[in-house]
């Protein structure tokens, strides 16, 4: 979450190389201990007591080799998901850093010490998932000059097919189905903890109220992505016990404030009533209350 808009990559373009070099790699690297110190303050003060569990949400896009016949591509959406998924997973859930990036990102990747990697293994009682859109992935071409983005130098691109939300993110259903299955295989499996879906959902185009109320194709991503979340539970059995959908009311979102709509019900700030149901609400109430099944 730390490099999520290209504007935080120019950014860092223009600080001096030798920051430039290190900085992403020690917040991240802080952010583990602080995670792994955490945990284990609060399963041996409270865990006991209160029955409560801990954890982290990692936000992860599912990545696709652009060409599935190029040996290129397909490392090159290995790395997509080791860079953004298993850079902070894979110390949680394997004890270290993805072999891939301790190759590429070198001296500049901070070390554990065992201590460390021993705290921070299992330091999660569930995986905890924000999932949006998927990816075509390709080799690039940055050059090797200590960044994030040149040591992970990959190309991403959308088939023309895919349908795409109001903010431009890619609408591809099974690609949730298909990254339950990465993450039960590379960790949960092993560990034998659930995986919680903690946001899921789509920006609609709804300037006005009217859009906004007849909200279907948020209805429609919806129940095709619950679709694929069931597929995932029946025929690839994995253990999924949580979605929520992102998000209940029209959030401030970040730098488009109220521009951009991912709430099932609108927010008009200034106007009366200022909250007002959408039809997807409905549609969703209606789903969870029947306890449906696709």
């Amino acid at each position: 979450f730390f490099f999520s808009s290209r504007r935080r990559h120019t950014r860092c373009r223009e600080v001096s190389w030798a920051r430039r070099c290190v900085q992403e790699t020690v917040l991240a690297h802080n952010t583990l201990l602080a995670h792994a110190h955490a945990v284990k303050l609060y399963r041996k003060l409270y865990q006991q007591k209160q029955k409560g569990k801990i954890g982290m949400v990692f936000n992860s896009d599912m990545y696709y080799p652009k060409d599935s016949t190029k040996e290129k591509d397909k490392e090159a959406a290995i790395r997509n998901l080791e860079f953004q998924l298993g850079w902070f997973a894979n110390p949680i859930f394997v004890g270290d850093y993805p072999d891939v990036m301790k190759k590429r990102v070198g001296k500049r990747l901070p070390v554990f010490t065992p201590e460390e990697k021993e705290m921070l293994k299992g330091s999660a009682d569930f995986f905890a998932l924000n999932h949006y859109q998927s990816n075509l992935c390709e080799e690039g071409d940055c050059p090797k000059d200590g960044d994030y983005w040149c040591d992970l130098n990959v190309k991403n691109s959308y088939r023309p097919e895919w349908k795409k939300t109001e903010i431009g993110w890619s609408i591809v259903p099974e690609g949730l189905r298909h990254l339950l299955v990465e993450i039960y295989n590379r960790y949960t499996k092993n560990a034998k903890v659930p995986i919680m879906i903690t946001e899921n959902g789509m920006a609609n185009k709804e300037t006005t109220w009217e859009e906004a109320q007849n909200d279907t194709p948020r209805i429609e991503y919806l129940k095709s992505y619950l679709e694929n979340v069931e597929l995932a539970i029946n025929q690839d059995k994995v253990d999924v016990t949580g979605y929520f959908v992102w998000s209940l009311i029209d959030n401030f979102e970040w730098m488009d404030g109220f521009s951009t709509r991912f709430g099932m019900i609108r927010v008009d700030i200034g106007e009366v009533p200022l909250r007002r149901a959408k039809k997807s609400l409905a549609w969703y109430a209606e789903f969870i209350k029947s306890n449906q099944q696709f």
